[in-house]
């Protein structure tokens, strides 16, 4: 049987902003100031795919196990 879980609280748009910073520095190793495009589109998409990550594996989990609709 799947599991049912509380959705997560929604992340306000200066939070996921202070999460693109944070990429930006420990992965990029750059500063907002001194990111290139190519620096905040790698940014971007690895605070995005943060989000996406639990509910991926929970999805992948319940498929193995035959947990699908």
């Amino acid at each position: 049987m799947t599991e049912i879980t509380a959705p997560k609280s929604p992340v306000t748009a200066e939070q996921f902003a202070d999460e693109i910073r944070e990429q930006l520095k420990y992965t990029q190793n750059v500063t907002a100031e001194q990111a290139t495009a190519a620096d905040v589109y790698v940014a971007v998409s690895k605070a995005v795919r943060n989000h996406l990550a639990d509910s991926w594996f929970k999805t992948q989990a319940d498929t193995v196990n035959g947990n699908t609709k």
